[in-house]
């Protein structure tokens, strides 16, 4: 135990040491790379995550990797009993409160690692629950798993035993229904499925409306706004003692997500975008700055901003300040064909990360309102190796680590 203490105190100073400048100007700009040379398990990086103790979490299509700053581990499939992944093509990482780490495979399947065990754990309760989810929420001690399959999983902790509790066993009807968000306000957990809307108080889930398919939250002082696939609005008090329902003239076509501007409730859809008026409990049209003429992905960034994307790859910034930009970050020239064709990531100083599948790298200052560019173009000040990224975040000293498809990492 002491040689593992003193090995994170040893990886966070390392950590902490090869930060570089990474500020978002032209200032010592240096980079460093880790691909399969350095032991990484593949060249492209899906994700990456700092955990509480400081090491770096990486995940490739074989395989997961962790970084002490010195040597990467790797985990797989195969190896010693505790030590093997339920899907080795990783995709997504979190860790919850308990210092769990969670490993989303491209199966919908779920890998918990215990830190402090030093193993990953039987998530099946030894074979009786086959748990293939798309995402997972940490609620408190909590982990909710749910999408991709019909019904869901509360999985919680008591020492080094794992509990698995189905959301049929505490609401049958949620047996057969396939979850689409679970969200915690104030206490309450709400449950959006394609069958309706359940709250969660306790170990209690009761069904609040059962009729509509429901695909979206916002929360509004101390009302939470719930709306379903066509995008009619249900609207209840925080208790949910009271609620009132609006729908709009004509039923909305596949609802990618919401994002609040002032009173506005903004809807963004394949065919573009409408708005509700909170205050005046009406749908209305979207102003300018925010619309958007169509809609290919909506993702939320790690502080609650909201990023747009639609058909020509333009990018569409919602702050929580009510801060709305606009990027034209790809040529009209360069095809994107997926839509996840960009990751951010709100960093320090209210520095924006951009990364992209094809352009390289972009940093937007919100103080200064400046754009910069770094590509594998650029000249020496402004580049990086390689132009086709996919994943990009900072870690807690201010180094900001990109996944790239093929190149490894690229350590700013």
């Amino acid at each position: 135990r002491i040689h593992l203490l003193w090995k994170t105190i040893l990886a966070t100073l390392l950590l902490m040491a090869s930060a570089g400048s990474a500020k978002g100007d032209d200032t010592d700009f240096c980079v460093e790379t880790i691909t399969t040379s350095n032991g990484l398990s593949n060249n492209t990086v899906r994700d990456i995550m700092q955990d509480s103790q400081g090491y770096i979490w990486i995940c490739t299509p074989n395989g997961l990797n962790r970084y002490d700053g010195m040597a990467v581990q790797q985990f797989g499939k195969t190896g010693l009993e505790g030590q093997r992944l339920t899907d080795n093509r990783t995709r997504r990482l979190s860790e919850d409160e308990q210092g769990h780490i969670w490993v989303s495979g491209m199966s919908d399947v779920f890998s918990c690692y215990d830190m402090k065990r030093r193993c990953f754990l039987d998530l099946t309760s030894g074979g009786k629950y086959i748990l293939k989810y798309r995402h997972c929420k940490h609620i408190g001690k909590e982990t909710w798993l749910y999408g991709g399959s019909a019904g869901g999983a509360i999985v919680t902790f008591a020492g080094a035993d794992v509990k698995v509790t189905p959301l049929g066993d505490k609401q049958s009807q949620l047996a057969s229904h396939i979850v689409n968000f679970v969200k915690e306000v104030n206490g309450q957990v709400w449950i959006g499925t394609e069958k309706g809307l359940y709250r969660c108080v306790g170990s209690t889930i009761t069904c609040v409306e059962n009729k509509g398919q429901y695909v979206a939250h916002l929360s509004d002082e101390d009302r939470e706004l719930f709306m379903t696939s066509q995008g009619s609005i249900l609207i209840l008090s925080a208790k949910g003692k009271s609620k009132e329902a609006y729908s709009p003239k004509s039923p909305l076509i596949n609802i990618y997500g919401v994002a609040k501007w002032h009173n506005l409730c903004v809807i963004y859809t394949e065919e573009g975008c409408t708005a509700f008026d909170m205050a005046n409990a009406r749908y209305c049209e979207v102003p300018q700055e925010l619309r958007m003429t169509s809609t290919r992905r909506l993702i939320q960034d790690n502080k609650g901003g909201t990023w747009v994307s639609d058909k020509d790859n333009n990018l569409l910034y919602i702050g929580k300040k009510n801060i709305a930009k606009r990027f034209n970050l790809i040529p009209k020239d360069v095809l994107m064909q997926t839509p996840e064709f960009f990751a951010v990531c709100h960093g320090a100083n209210d520095i924006l990360w951009i990364s992209t599948t094809g352009c390289g790298l972009f940093t937007y200052n919100i103080k200064t309102d400046e754009l910069v560019h770094y590509s594998s173009e650029n000249s020496s000040e402004r580049q990086i190796p390689s132009n086709y990224l996919k994943y990009v975040t900072q870690d807690r000293s201010g180094s900001v680590w990109l996944g790239t498809a093929l190149s490894g990492i690229l350590h700013l």
